[in-house]
């Protein structure tokens, strides 16, 4: 039983990994996005919470597929939003 949970842990790991995660461009990593990484979770707390410390125990409280197909969503929007940011600079 413990291993079960453990292996689905796992999944749940590697499905956020490649579902949600971001390569940062050059000029971020330039800029120094990797400076973010000590806040570990609470970057998707406050990314969630749209910056305003009083709604971060809120977050907290949201159940884990909402908050997945929120980051998702949110993440489909930037692309969209680069992309199309593109097509209008060829113009």
């Amino acid at each position: 039983m413990v291993l079960d949970i453990i292996e689905q842990l796992k999944e749940i790991i590697e499905t956020e990994s490649k579902e949600l995660s971001i390569e940062p461009t050059r000029e971020q990593r330039l800029a120094g996005v990797s400076m973010y990484d000590e806040f570990g979770i609470m970057n998707t707390i406050r990314a969630v919470a749209q910056g305003n410390i009083l709604n971060f125990d809120k977050v907290l409280e949201i159940e884990y597929n909402v908050v997945f197909i929120y980051l998702k969503m949110a993440k489909t929007d930037s692309i969209f939003q680069t992309n199309y940011q593109k097509v209008l600079n060829k113009k």
